[in-house]
């Protein structure tokens, strides 16, 4: 599943992995502070589905407000070719 960014303020915990798939907690803490399950599947080796749901609150000024969203996700392994789409560039070392 995907995880969106969190910006160093969340801390994945609680991992259970298993042969065909995964869960996990996101605690986050700072401007938005809250609690994410993370489920991830992979049954076959081809479809993966995935379901990130956060439970928390956002500052808006002096008031803390609740907020709640669901990212749920299915991707399906096409194959190596990737037509026309060429990898992005690595950023150089430092």
């Amino acid at each position: 599943a995907p995880v969106p960014q969190s910006k160093g303020d969340c801390q994945i915990t609680n991992v259970v992995l298993r042969p065909t798939g995964m869960t996990a907690d996101k605690v986050c803490t700072g401007k938005m502070p809250g609690k994410a399950t993370v489920e991830s599947s992979w049954p076959d080796g081809v479809t993966a589905t995935g379901k990130v749901h956060f439970l928390g609150s956002m500052q808006m000024g002096p008031n803390s407000k609740p907020i709640e969203w669901t990212i749920d996700s299915t991707s399906t392994y096409k194959g190596p070719d990737c037509g026309n789409v060429k990898p992005m560039a690595l950023p150089p070392d430092k």
